[in-house]
């Protein structure tokens, strides 16, 4: 790892458990509609995220590129390290919504790595 992450205080542990206890609250209200966010809406707002998450790395795309990039399709316009770490991300994004989906899943460090 780049950088050691930090110990976490009683407070640390606070917050990730009132965390847990509202995605627990609302995850009854936030999955009334998925279809509705499965479709445009979460493409959108998915290769927005991707464009401004890797544009503070220097890696530039536009969001055609980003939209491309989630369709696992290959824009001709990007240089060969743009598209590894525009896939890198879309690849750890679409894990992290997978788990996200598990209810048996913790997320600690053990699950980062």
């Amino acid at each position: 790892m780049i950088f050691d992450s930090p110990a976490l205080d009683a407070l640390d542990h606070a917050v990730l458990d009132l965390i847990q206890a509202q995605r627990q609250l609302l995850r009854h209200h936030v999955g009334q509609n998925p279809t509705r966010w499965r479709g445009f809406i979460r493409k959108n707002t998915f290769a927005r995220a991707l464009q401004g998450s890797n544009s503070i790395e220097g890696y530039t795309a536009n969001l055609a590129e980003a939209v491309a990039i989630i369709d696992e399709e290959r824009p001709e316009t990007l240089e060969e390290e743009t598209l590894k770490a525009l896939q890198g991300y879309r690849t750890a994004m679409t894990y992290i919504m997978a788990v996200h989906d598990d209810p048996y899943t913790q997320i600690t460090l053990e699950l980062i790595r």
